[in-house]
């Protein structure tokens, strides 16, 4: 059930991230790159939010077990695109390996 995000393609022109100033116009490419990239997860995790409210809304007291796999696909989504106040820096981490039984 998971999810893998589309990718843009390369730039059109090539990017130096050593030194990123030497082309402007490869620079705003870049950033524009990596900020549709950033938007389109971030759209991802607003949809599997929604999707988990409503698993939780239809399955009511079975939802721990019904709604577990829809639950770690979320937490897998917002890991690492600074979702919110509180994905950010040591709250950051990948959801538990281990089962939720």
């Amino acid at each position: 059930m998971g999810w893998s995000p589309p990718t843009f393609g390369k730039a059109e022109r090539p990017f130096d991230p050593e030194d990123p100033y030497a082309d402007p116009a490869a620079l705003i490419e870049q950033r524009i790159k990596k900020t549709h990239e950033k938007m389109v997860q971030i759209e991802k995790a607003k949809v599997l939010r929604e999707k988990l409210g409503e698993c939780y809304m239809s399955e009511g007291v079975n939802s721990l077990q019904a709604c577990k796999e829809l639950a770690l696909d979320y937490l897998q989504s917002i890991q690492g695109i600074g979702f919110g106040q509180l994905n950010s820096g040591r709250f950051d981490r990948p959801p538990p390996k281990h089962t939720l039984d």
